[in-house]
Order: C-alpha cells, then structure tokens, then sequence
C-alpha cells in the first residue's frame, strides 16, 4: 500500500503489440536491448544507481526485482518491465531513459541512446507516450513506446493500513467441508442461457437467493454510471429500442434500435429503462422472467399496483452497489468484478468505453467502505491496471486478476500480463495480490499448474461452466482450490446436500 499521501508512476515496457523500440537506422538484427530509466525531480538529479526506482521483470511464473536505475537485465520480448517511483508532488517528477544495446550475448553493451519523459506528459490516469531517442551527436535514432500508469491516493477513515487486514482477509484456509461457493451473477447467468431463470443475473432477486441456497459469496459486475454511481449490470453497452407510436391508427409502429454504453447513461436514466426478453419483444408480450417488466405510469417513472412496496424491485436491473450492500443479508459475502473495459489482442481501440481508472476504483471503493461493514467483500478485475490500483489503495478487501488464460473460445486479450496463466501469476505474485480468478477449463486441462499457482502463496478461485458438473467441482476442491464459482446454485446446492 502506497504513502497516504503520494503518487506512485509505473512505466511499462511490453511487447504487446509491437516492440517497443523501434530505430529508423538499419543495423543488426535482434538486438539485445538493455533499458535504465531514472527518475529525475526538479530539485535533485538522482546519481546513477540510485535506488529510489524499482524494476519489476514478469517473466512466466516468476518475478524478478531490481532496486536501482544501474542493472544489466535484457529486455525481452515475452517481458513486461515496469518501473515504478513515488512522488508527492508530480509536477517536479521526470525520467531520464538510456538504452544499450548488444549484438551477442558475449559482446559488449553499448549505448544506443536516451530519451525524456517530462511531468507535462503525465496526464489523466494512463496513457501510452512514444519518446525519441536521441544519440551522442543528438541526432533521433528512433523511439521507444512506454505506457503509464499513475496510481493517485485515496482516503478513507476506515482506509487505515493493518497487517492484521493483510493476514486474515484471504480464503486460503478451505472451509471443513470443502471449498467456498460464489455464485456467478448471483444465482447464475440469465440473459444468453437457454435455461429457464426465475432470477435475472445482477439483480438484488438473485444475490437474495444465493443467501436462501447457503452459497458464500455472490459474484456481481460493477460498473459506473454517467454521474458517478456504482451500478450492477455486466454488457458495457446497452441495447435499447426506440419505438416511436403512429400519429394515426393506420400508421404502424416504427421501432428503432441502438447501442449506448453503461457510462453514458445516469443511474435514474437506467432506472426508467424497461426490460424486455429480446426473443419476445417483437410480440410485445413482454418479459418472460418475473419482474422483468417494469410497471409506468403517464409520467414515465416507476409505480406499483397497490399501496405496498413494488415486490418486483428485486427482480428490476441495474441496481446499485449501494442497494445490493445494503438489502442483502450481510452474511452472503460479496466478488464486485469491477467492469472495466478490456482490450482483445485483434479488437480496435476502446477508448470511447473508459473512464478515468482512479475515478474508476475510487468511486466503487467509496461506496464498499461506506456501505459493506462487517460483510467479506472480494476484489477482481481482467484489466491488471485496476487491480493494482485496487491492491494500492487500501489493505482491507483481497484483490484478484480474473484470467481467461490460453483458450479455445475466446481471442486473448492484448495486455501479456493478462494473455497466459504463467503471466497471470507473475503479476499477482508481483503486486501482492491475493489471488487469481481462473477460467476453470485450464485448470482441468493442465492440473500442474495448480500446484505452481498454490506454490506461489496464491489463492485460487475458479470460474466457468463445467463447474456445475458434480464431478468437475469435487475435482477442483480435491486439488485444493479454494474457492469453486459456479452458474446453477441450485444445482450445486443439490449436488452439495447429496455428496454430504
């Protein structure tokens, strides 16, 4: 956990999509590339191998440390480097970047060239700078592309570091009876299944029935509203439709669709949405799951047929983390996925989908600390970015990087800290995270990793559909997974009784 009151800045160094340096010379391919960054404040020019910069190499499974601006590491391309300093005061901050170069592993390093980093390009939350280098006879050589992330304080009164926190949040210790349960989206994923759900996913209906079935933690999606609300839905696009009515009886009406994105929407916009199943809205019957439909009067806002409560507010969509934190049993523990956007390797850019990534955390962080109380609330993101920020800004909650690994169904996302399970670990190992949320058919399909993983002092959650599948989930808690995420809470809970 950072300083109270300074900013940490880590300066990545990846091959995600291309190599980082490029030279506009021809020369020798292959070269080895060493890369020394030193952090420079306004004040004081740090010396050479100073050690108020850090340099953390992910390599698969491992992690490897470097204290010091002076070191002779060689970048490689299945690498991620990042260097990290804190500051208290950003504006007088500045790095210096001198990068040598060998031809062979036996030869001499010499130096290619340097390039600056000035505070001024050092804005928002992240971002990617390409810096010249220049040479001995200042004259650009080429560049180097270096990404950013600036991990900003948050406060809190119950924020307050505690090594008794660190040590007693986690959930490596299984239960007596085997591995804790979380029930994906509640009581399981509704939208998409071809299951018959009496519980939408994300909603207050089914984190309530996660609690009546005895499940441990119900996994949600949250997401940030246009004005700043924590709310639970999982798409971060909506689809909506437009039907404008005929002026006329002989006129049809005319139904126009489109998309908009969950952080363009306020909270109460989102509220006034009605919700219909996409397979019977063309009939107009309206939602086939309980309470899907919402009821409007003339005015277009929310009412109920009676003068009691309206009892289908716990099936709408969209409710906020508040009103989860606060409506379900404190007993039921929570897994808040925090929902940010996440770049696949072959997918165009998504920057119109994002947010600033400390407003991000900070806003769902708020609202954790003010509402959940005694509740166990767990951490987890895909977007690396996130759960460090998550990780360095307060010591109560565990944080997690949820991983699809190497697989068959879906592209690999473009971050290398998130492509594969072996970087996967390397990064939570390098962060102090809790754990990794797994895709759970990597595990069945290479259970040595499992051991490198709890090997490492990980706790292990994993996800996916097979989980339902009796045998599948006592698999998993044989071999010591700690916690099982499972789509039919129902059916896990039958199973569960009957196995007992």
């Amino acid at each position: 956990m950072a300083a109270a009151d300074s900013i940490e800045v880590d300066l990545h160094l990846h091959s995600s999509t291309r190599h980082p340096i490029e030279l506009q010379r021809s020369g020798p391919k292959d070269l080895k590339y060493n890369v020394r960054i030193s952090a420079i404040h306004r004040q004081t020019v740090c010396e050479r191998g100073s050690k108020n910069i850090i340099l953390k190499i992910l390599r698969e499974y491992d992690c490897i440390e470097v204290k010091g601006d002076d070191h002779n590491e060689i970048f490689n391309e299945t690498d991620f480097f990042t260097y990290s300093v804190s500051t208290t005061d950003l504006t007088t901050l500045g790095f210096t970047i001198n990068v040598f170069n060998k031809v062979t592993d036996d030869s001499a390093t010499s130096h290619l060239g340097q390039g600056h980093i000035t505070p001024l390009q050092l804005s928002g939350s992240n971002g990617t700078l390409i810096v010249p280098l220049i040479d001995k006879s200042f004259q650009t050589i080429g560049t180097i592309s270096v990404d950013y992330l600036l991990v900003k304080p948050w406060h809190h009164p119950l924020n307050t570091p505690s090594e008794q926190d660190r040590h007693t949040r986690g959930l490596k210790d299984q239960k007596k009876d085997g591995s804790y349960v979380c029930g994906h989206r509640g009581a399981g994923e509704s939208f998409g299944s071809t299951k018959p759900w009496e519980y939408p996913e994300n909603t207050i209906s089914a984190f309530k029935a996660a609690h009546r079935m005895g499940i441990d933690f119900a996994e949600m999606d949250v997401q940030i509203s246009k004005d700043n609300v924590p709310v639970i839905f999982h798409d971060t696009m909506v689809k909506l439709c437009l039907e404008t009515f005929p002026s006329s009886p002989s006129k049809e009406s005319k139904s126009t669709f489109f998309e908009i994105p969950v952080k363009d929407l306020t909270a109460e916009q989102m509220k006034t949405i009605k919700v219909w199943e996409w397979s019977e809205m063309a009939a107009n019957q309206g939602a086939r799951n309980k309470g899907l439909k919402r009821k409007h009067d003339e005015n277009n806002t929310s009412t109920s047929s009676s003068s009691k409560p309206d009892v289908t507010v716990d099936y709408m969509l969209f409710p906020t983390l508040e009103e989860a934190l606060c409506e379900v049993p404190q007993e039921l523990g929570f897994f808040i996925e925090l929902k940010y956007p996440f770049r696949e390797m072959y997918e165009e850019s998504i920057d119109h989908l994002c947010i600033d990534k400390n407003q991000f955390v900070d806003s769902i962080l708020q609202v954790i600390f003010d509402k959940a109380g005694a509740r166990k609330i767990l951490l987890g993101c895909f977007d690396p970015d996130i759960c460090v920020l998550c990780q360095s800004k307060q010591s109560r909650h565990p944080v997690f990087l949820i991983t699809q690994g190497q697989n068959t169904i879906w592209d690999p996302y473009l971050d290398i800290r998130a492509r594969t399970t072996e970087m996967a670990v390397a990064f939570a190992k390098s962060e102090n995270l809790d754990g990794i949320h797994i895709f759970s058919s990597l595990l069945f399909d290479r259970p040595a990793s499992i051991e490198k993983i709890l090997q490492k002092g990980l706790t292990l959650i994993a996800w996916g559909h097979e989980n339902d599948k009796p045998e599948k989930k006592k698999w998993l808690v044989e071999h010591g997974v700690h916690c099982v995420q499972v789509d039919d809470i129902f059916e896990s809970t039958r199973n569960h009784t009957t196995s007992d």
